[in-house]
């Protein structure tokens, strides 16, 4: 075998470049190819009073620092209302999947009649609140313009309250690392995740 000589010119040299970007640019095109592209802002999140469970006043823009994965339930969340299930397993998977320190909070949105028939889920990462009259359509139509979701929607807002993205609960695993994404650069989850939430003064 005869060995190419270690000096060569300007020509030899140039090719070799040229083959060497060419072999380094597959790899680090499909690098690229693999970042998600920044999500649209879709809409805003209202500031409008809520309820906890337990019948307290509360802000919605209390809870602006942190990416917020909303589920609207437009009706009482029983065995038999359309998407609820699906919504209620996807929400308790990124309840328990989500990285612990990820400063994102799950929050359903319910109405002000029927229980919520899944338990009180801990309080630092999930909520469950009851949205007033004119209820969750009011809402929905003012947030959407009207715009029909799916039965199992969820809702994915960034830390300063605007609408990026909505999934479906069979897309929890994209939801997840989307909500994931929008959370870095934000405040450790242990800075903000007090349990007890501000109340509105009448």
């Amino acid at each position: 075998m005869i060995s190419a000589p270690l000096i060569q010119g300007p020509k030899q040299v140039l090719g070799w470049a040229t083959f060497s970007l060419a072999v380094l640019a597959v790899p680090v095109a499909a690098l690229f190819g693999q970042l998600s592209p920044p999500l649209p802002h879709l809409a805003r999140l209202p500031n409008l009073p809520l309820q906890t469970v337990e019948g307290r006043l509360i802000d919605s823009h209390a809870f602006l620092g942190e990416v917020l994965i909303v589920e609207l339930a437009p009706a009482p969340c029983g065995p038999a209302a359309p998407g609820c299930a699906a919504r209620g397993a996807a929400l308790a998977q990124l309840a328990v999947g989500l990285d612990d320190d990820a400063p994102v909070r799950l929050l359903s949105l319910l109405p002000v009649e029927g229980g919520a028939v899944r338990g009180q889920p801990d309080p630092s990462r999930w909520n469950l609140l009851r949205v007033p009259a004119p209820g969750i359509p009011a809402l929905q139509e003012r947030v959407l313009a009207g715009v029909p979701l799916p039965d199992d929607a969820l809702l994915l807002f960034d830390a300063q309250g605007s609408l990026r993205a909505v999934f479906s609960a069979a897309e929890v695993e994209a939801l997840q690392a989307e909500a994931e994404r929008l959370a870095r650069g934000l405040p450790a989850r242990a800075a903000l995740s007090a349990p007890t939430l501000p109340d509105v003064q009448p």
